[in-house]
């Protein structure tokens, strides 16, 4: 097992048509390697932790959020930092950053936290932000983790307001994920302050689900092995390519591919376009295209950039069909599909056509095709649908679109081959789950 990182291209098929316009897929493949048996050297983490304590939240959902803070605090070490920020009406920051040397100081501050008001969800963020920026140095892992169960009401409440404050600070270090819980929050403004933030979008459908994003949260940035994944593309004239996930595009034509973890790969599926001039007979095209990746590795400070290229010949018909699909392009491809599809019956959901919800998920069903992962979630879905619940069909569709689009994939995931119990033996933010929401069974032999 190779101990550096890898770049690699994987296409639909090993060939080109010949004589037709081809549209192709390729799979762009960055492997981390396997976690070291000692991570003695893994950066520190500056973490924000952002819990809502509006009245909405009163009972089970706060003492299970004030659960799991403490259960991300007292696995954090003393060269670690955090900070802890309640907000309702209101904004407090109850445990200004710090290193955590003394976690009952923690623990004694939870403890007050009791419901109230409403929700300044933009100004318990900005004071979770301001006190993670206080140490966001690049020896630490910086990140804000935001909590809410409702809608901001107080205060900037948009998405088209909030998202150049969360960008903003992701790019001068520290990153946003969230974390939903129930129905009544907005998940397009929370999911979508998790993507400009850079970071992770969770939600969790009770209060009894919320340890599974939080644990997934904090298992992955202890893991991360490379941050800050740039995406470039180049093709030969004439031949267009473009990336199908649902990864933001910058500025400069790159696009930003999610944290890297040990033991996982990132992935990219992009789509070529080859007009029938290029693919003579006998014809090989040459780097059709070429891939490069820069990143920073958590464990030196050095900057990366690996670079690979694609070549294919062109084939006769006969022999063009005669070539197998490879098995993990196919996979991702019928992920990206599904995406696709679970958020057009959402649109439909939410405009009350759940007739309309039922033929896209049996279209989404047979393009599924042999991916038991995709299959099976369809069938979890499927019933918020027949119950025709809007507000659970919607925030389902919209964290298992972006798990199937964007999520790191195990190294020793075999296509196509799919089983709860397998998956409950993953690293928690490699899990593929069936419902997004739902804490899954723990690993046999543990509670």
């Amino acid at each position: 097992m190779s101990n550096t990182i890898s770049l690699g291209i994987t296409p639909l098929r090993d060939a080109l048509l010949e004589g037709h316009n081809n549209a192709c897929l390729a799979l762009v493949r960055v492997k981390a390697p396997a976690a070291p048996a000692l991570q003695a050297r893994r950066k520190a983490l500056n973490l924000a932790l952002v819990i809502d304590r509006s009245g909405s939240m009163s009972g089970r959902p706060l003492e299970e959020a004030k659960r799991c803070v403490g259960m991300i605090i007292d696995r954090l070490g003393p060269q670690d930092r955090a900070s802890v920020i309640a907000y309702d009406s209101t904004v407090d920051t109850i445990v200004p950053a710090q290193n955590v040397t003394d976690t009952a100081v923690f623990h004694r501050a939870l403890a007050q936290v009791e419901s109230r008001g409403m929700t300044a969800l933009f100004g318990g963020w900005l004071a979770g932000a301001e006190q993670a920026a206080l140490g966001a140095t690049d020896n630490y892992i910086s990140r804000v983790m935001l909590l809410s169960d409702g809608c901001a009401n107080e205060g900037p409440d948009s998405l088209e307001d909030i998202a150049p404050h969360v960008s903003t600070m992701a790019a001068s270090g520290v990153s946003t994920s969230t974390c939903g819980l129930g129905n009544g929050f907005n998940e397009d403004l929370m999911m979508g302050m998790a993507k400009a933030g850079q970071g992770q979008g969770y939600y969790g459908d009770t209060a009894e689900d919320l340890l599974d994003p939080f644990t997934a949260e904090f298992e992955l940035m202890r893991a991360l092995c490379a941050r800050k994944l740039r995406l470039s593309l180049q093709t030969p004239d004439g031949v267009k390519a473009k990336v199908l996930n649902d990864y933001a595009q910058e500025n400069d034509g790159r696009w930003a591919l999610p944290d890297l973890a040990f033991g996982a790969e990132g992935w990219a599926l992009v789509s070529i376009t080859v007009p029938a001039r290029l693919c003579g007979p006998g014809v090989t095209l040459d780097q059709l295209l070429r891939v490069s990746v820069s990143l920073d590795e958590c464990q030196t400070d050095r900057t990366l950039v690996l670079e690979q290229t694609l070549s294919l010949p062109t084939l006769p018909a006969g022999a063009f069909s005669a070539l197998a699909e490879d098995a993990r392009v196919k996979a991702r491809a019928q992920e990206l599909r599904a995406a696709e599809l679970q958020l057009e019956a959402r649109t439909a959901a939410r405009r009350g056509r759940w007739d309309q919800v039922d033929q896209i998920l049996r279209k989404a069903e047979q393009e599924a095709g042999e991916n038991p992962w995709v299959a099976e979630g369809l069938k979890a879905l499927r019933v918020h649908a027949e119950a025709r619940r809007t507000e659970e069909f919607a925030k389902e569709t919209v964290y298992k679109s972006r798990a199937m689009s964007s999520r790191l994939t195990s190294i020793e995931e075999v296509e196509p081959s799919f089983s709860v119990k397998d998956e409950a033996e993953m690293p928690s933010y490699l899990r593929r789950k069936l419902e997004q929401g739902k804490r899954m069974p723990p690993p046999s032999g543990r509670t």
